[in-house]
């Protein structure tokens, strides 16, 4: 009723979802906010009517921050307070790698989170949310996060996020994919790194942002320990034929990476233009002249590797870029360059079989139109002042600076004990009309399962023993009616949570294990095995073991004194294995054709132990060719042999490293380790019997039944696998003499014996006077000299 107004400002438009009662009907509504002062308290009366549906009321500032106004409203007011600015909201989320945070190119929220609400009506397509919000609410939890099913979602047009590491604004989308309790129902979306948030954004043509450079191991020539580390930058090249729709790669020789095939590689000096540098290498490694480039294979990717001919271990940063040949005119190859590797002409679709490489698999899916998030731990990019951190130090880091926290969180949500199956352990339990739920009486536990004829699950989503109506009608322990057993069973994992109590006394028919075995066994020195035991078995059994403690019957407080993981074999695309995707790796074929003793050896060589990593055929091959040249040697074996100084040294700095290696787990260096002692051995004219002796020992735990086959044609009359483990000797591990390479521009061009100790003005006389040297260097100026003590020399020209 109040009459003298004078209008301040209008502050903008909101939009809110309302009921309109005489019309019985939804309605969207545009609220256009403007601020008025009253003059004075002129004002004439409402109508019974008015009074009827509304009444004004005075609120001071204080108690309208308070007052439960409706959303829209509230949304109208805090502007208001805000200056006629928008209020700003935070929106709090849940991530495990604050290192991708820079890649945070928009923000999802899930359906039912309260910031939803809030940004409705603020949003320019309020009807288009609220749609999409209707159609979320009919589907199940499964329908919204089943793999492979079609992202779906709503962009709140006119809301704007602020990512807090870059300071830049980004879209805020409401998704499915988002679950309100998983987290806190938002996500920083990182599609680069992240398959879920890369599937979205590729349909709704959202940026990606690449800040973790895609990081792999060699797992045929993995890293070796005590190796000193080169870091350089590699250009990888892509050449296509002038006329055909085929790739020029290099095939290496059979003594030189097992003759696998590769891309044409080189590195780069510093302050090199790499595209000029990858000329010139196709130039030198093919002889073909005519080089034409044509683009770069977006993204840097970095490799790590063992140069085994070099001795030294390489992280590789490398670059790739895709080249025509504009004809087919070439010079001859040096004779140096025909007997490391020949060409070889490789066609599009055989590109990632054929070719060989840590990186190469997803660098050609790059190029090939096959792209895909990397969501591995790497090294930052794209990342302001973190850049060049490792992902669990920038993890700490970027929290930090962001004003995040660290949390710990299980996978775990409140899952129901009991299964409506046959096999399980029974639930103890009786129900009696009279008395309720009653235990079984600690005489008559363990309930066993009845034999029955059938295990099928019911119609009536009761368990199988239902149906047995002479196992389920029973007594009641108390008051001796009739009653009946509890149907359902336990899930798999209440039975496995105390094994290894059992272990330490099986046949104790009195209890699960007398105190004094417990006190003999107990806690397990060394638990192994896989991520689902760590989030599952492992709590559980840790709770039961707890609970067992309490009561005073186990003597420790913790049950594993060391837990350790191993990494998932996956197929040879990357994927995980699954029956459903036809990928699984069936062993018996493998033996037939290779042998039980190289398939054992390829899983403990193909990549770290705790660490997941892709199958391959072609992998399996070079193990093969190391056993079989392990038999060949015995053709070189001789009960005595003049003194082999440098043989011997490499014997003991083998046992040493194969037994540590055994030790903590890293499997795939003892067999690295053992195969540079068998080519060092292959080079040898004759063997002394002691020294293969200690060879087929070290292989004995990897490779058992060639090795025992070996040990018994050598006359032994005992098991290899009883003897004693080989011990070496420090002082038998020094040198008199080491070899040392001579590269030229990176490229070994010769070597030369000196001893350890040489220094570093020898070195490079030494090299500069190494035979067939001076013709790669005569003429040339040399801008310098590289010497990596007691492995290389190289020479920049």
């Amino acid at each position: 009723g109040y009459k003298n107004l004078t209008l301040l400002k209008k502050l903008g438009t909101t939009h809110s979802k309302f009921f309109h009662v005489p019309k019985n009907q939804n309605r969207h509504g545009h609220f256009d906010l403007f601020v008025f002062q009253l003059k004075n308290d002129e004002h004439k009366e409402l109508s019974a009517e008015e009074k009827s549906n509304h009444e004004p009321v005075w609120l001071s500032p204080k108690d309208l921050e308070t007052f439960n106004l409706p959303s829209s409203h509230r949304d109208l007011w805090d502007t208001y307070r805000n200056g006629g600015k928008p209020k700003e909201h935070t929106a709090m989320i849940f991530t495990t790698r604050p290192d991708t945070i820079f890649g945070a190119t928009y923000l999802v929220l899930a359906p039912e989170h309260p910031l939803v609400k809030h940004f409705i009506h603020q949003a320019s397509n309020a009807t288009e949310i609220d749609d999409y919000l209707k159609k979320t609410s009919d589907k199940s939890e499964i329908e919204r996060t089943t793999e492979g099913k079609e992202k779906s979602g709503v962009e709140i047009k006119g809301v704007k996020a602020i990512n807090p590491a870059t300071g830049e604004e980004i879209p805020i989308y409401v998704a499915d994919y988002v679950l309100a309790h998983y987290g806190t129902g938002a996500i920083m979306a990182v599609p680069a790194h992240d398959e879920r948030d890369f599937e979205f954004a590729k349909k709704f043509n959202l940026q990606i942002r690449e800040v973790l450079a895609p990081y792999f191991v060699d797992p045929d020539n993995l890293p070796v320990k005590g190796k000193p580390v080169q870091r350089r930058n590699n250009i990888r090249c892509i050449i296509k034929h002038w006329s055909e729709d085929k790739y020029l790669c290099i095939k290496w020789k059979p003594e030189h990476y097992g003759g696998k095939t590769y891309l044409v590689t080189g590195g780069v000096e510093e302050g090199e233009d790499p595209i000029k540098s990858a000329i010139r290498e196709i130039q030198e490694e093919t002889g073909y002249q005519n080089v034409k480039f044509v683009q770069d294979v977006p993204g840097t990717f970095h490799a790590e590797y063992y140069a085994g001919h070099k001795g030294v271990n390489r992280y590789a940063v490398v670059k790739a870029f895709v080249f025509d040949l504009e004809n087919g005119e070439h010079k001859e190859k040096s004779d140096e360059d025909k007997k490391l590797h020949d060409n070889v002409w490789v066609s599009k679709t055989d590109l990632k079989k054929e070719v060989q490489g840590a990186e190469v698999a997803f660098l050609l899916d790059r190029f090939l139109g096959n792209d895909k998030p990397y969501t591995g731990e790497a090294e930052l990019i794209n990342s302001g002042k973190f850049s060049g951190m490792k992902s669990e130090e920038a993890k700490k880091a970027i929290t930090k600076s962001v004003g995040g926290k660290i949390v710990t969180t299980y996978k775990l949500r409140d899952w129901i004990f009991s299964r409506q199956r046959y096999w399980g352990e029974p639930i103890p339990m009786i129900h009696c009309d009279k008395c309720g739920w009653v235990p079984v009486p600690e005489k008559d536990l363990p309930v066993k399962l009845p034999d029955v004829k059938n295990y099928l699950p019911t119609d009536t989503g009761e368990s199988p023993l239902a149906q047995i109506t002479k196992w389920v009608n029973t007594k009641c322990p108390q008051c001796k009616g009739p009653a009946k057993r509890e149907t359902d069973t336990m899930p798999n994992w209440a039975g496995s949570s105390w094994y290894y109590l059992r272990y330490a006394d099986p046949h104790n028919k009195k209890a699960f294990a007398a105190r004094k075995k417990l006190d003999s066994w107990i806690p397990v020195d060394w638990y192994n095995g896989g991520m689902a035991h760590t989030t599952l078995h492992l709590l559980y059994s840790r709770f039961w073991h707890k609970f067992l403690y309490d009561l005073k019957l186990v003597p420790e407080a913790e049950p594993y004194q060391k837990r350790t993981s191993h990494g998932l074999i996956m197929a040879e695309g990357g994927e995980k294995m699954s029956k459903s995707k036809g990928n699984v790796v069936n062993p018996d074929p493998i033996t037939e054709t290779y042998g039980a003793d190289t398939l054992r050896l390829y899983e403990m060589f193909m990549g770290p132990f705790d660490q997941p990593v892709a199958w391959s055929m072609e992998g399996i091959i070079g193990p093969r060719r190391f056993l079989e040249k392990v038999w060949r040697l015995q053709e070189k074996v001789v009960p005595k042999w003049p003194f082999d100084a440098e043989l011997e040294s490499i014997i003991h700095k083998t046992i040493k490293k194969v037994s540590d290696d055994i030790e903590a787990m890293s499997f795939n260096t003892a067999v690295s380790s053992m195969m540079i002692l068998v080519n060092e051995m292959d080079k040898k004219e004759k063997i002394a019997l002691s020294y293969y002796k200690h060879v087929l020992q070290l292989l004995a735990p990897f490779a058992p039944f060639i090795t025992e086959e070996i040990w018994a044609n050598l006359g032994n009359k005992k098991s290899i696998h009883l003897e004693d483990w080989p011990k070496y000797s420090e002082a038998k591990m020094k040198t008199a003499e080491i070899k040392i390479i001579v590269q030229v521009n990176g490229k070994m061009r010769g070597e030369f014996m000196a001893s350890p100790e040489i220094s570093e003005n020898e070195a490079e006389q030494k090299a500069q006077n190494v035979p067939g040297i001076e013709k790669w260097i005569e003429g040339k100026e040399v801008k310098r000299v590289v010497y990596v003590k007691g492995r290389l020399v190289n020479i920049v020209i």
